[in-house]
């Protein structure tokens, strides 16, 4: 995680269209992705592809975003982090601040 650059590219995130899961960067070439579907695994960007480690479901309700076919495991920032650089991880989803999310994909395109 780092702070917030207004119109930096590589902190701008869509997904494609409604029906398409992955969280991609502006120009399309890297998405969100999983290294597994287990609790403490590493959540980083790689090339895009039409794989389940990049699938992600994004709840409006809890504002959280959760790897599609895991048992229940959504995006966190390891340890509740606010310092630039702390890690993404995977975790049980729970109404925890460190598992809020903007709305990342905007309108689907």
């Amino acid at each position: 995680m780092w702070d917030h650059i207004v119109g930096a590219l590589n902190q701008s995130w869509k997904r494609p269209s409604a029906s398409d899961l992955r969280i991609h960067t502006e120009d399309k070439s890297k998405c969100l992705a999983a290294s597994s579907d287990v609790r403490l695994a590493d959540v980083w960007t790689e090339d895009c592809q039409d794989v389940d480690n990049q699938k992600w479901f994004y709840n409006e309700e809890a504002r959280s975003l959760q790897l599609v076919g895991s048992n229940n495991l959504c995006l966190d920032i390891l340890a509740g982090s606010a310092n630039n650089g702390a890690k993404l991880t995977l975790w049980n989803c729970y109404d925890g601040p460190s598992q809020k999310w903007s709305r990342p994909m905007g309108t689907p395109s």
